[in-house]
């Protein structure tokens, strides 16, 4: 019995061990939630995609890893909920772009924004998206200082979901 016992613990620790390294190294998806149209930010954000990152959010090296978002049921406006920084050039990739609801108006427009550090916008981008994805590369921004993407689409009551990356162009 004592031996079963021992042989169980062994099991249930290896268990334990694999489930907790496996969820450890798992590439992080940023979830973006909806931010209603709005022009005034005023103080700290909130780190949660529905405002640009805050004075102290977190930093996403893009020359160390691509940045992965995902929009569950977005409306007009979301950020990334990290500053990032690393890259002069990015790359920046939609995949499975799904439009939930249609009220009318332009449903496979995306315009791409990078704000800096100071929450200017320094470039902008519009891309169409054929079919479910896309891609585009932006320039010129400064690879040493931080800024953020926004994610807009017309102001026209459609919903949509969609994820991608955004990495450093090489």
């Amino acid at each position: 019995m004592r031996k079963c016992n021992k042989i169980i613990s062994i099991i249930f620790a290896i268990f334990c061990i694999i489930s907790i390294s496996s969820s450890a190294f798992a590439d992080s998806i940023h979830v973006l939630k909806e931010n209603p149209p709005n022009n005034t930010f005023t103080g700290d954000f909130e780190i949660s995609g529905a405002n640009p990152p805050g004075r102290n959010a977190d930093i996403h090296n893009l020359s160390l890893s691509s940045y992965n978002y995902q929009a569950k049921n977005m409306g007009y406006r979301l950020y990334t909920s990290k500053w990032l920084k690393g890259a002069s050039s990015i790359k920046i990739t939609v995949r499975n772009w799904k439009l939930l609801e249609f009220h009318g108006g332009k449903s496979n427009q995306l315009d791409l924004i990078v704000y800096n550090s100071s929450k200017k916008p320094i470039k902008s981008k519009t891309i169409t998206i054929n079919g479910t994805s896309a891609s585009t590369t932006i320039s010129g921004l400064p690879s040493s200082s931080k800024y953020y993407i926004c994610f807009q689409v017309p102001t026209n009551d459609n919903r949509y979901s969609y994820n991608g990356t955004i990495s450093k162009n090489n």
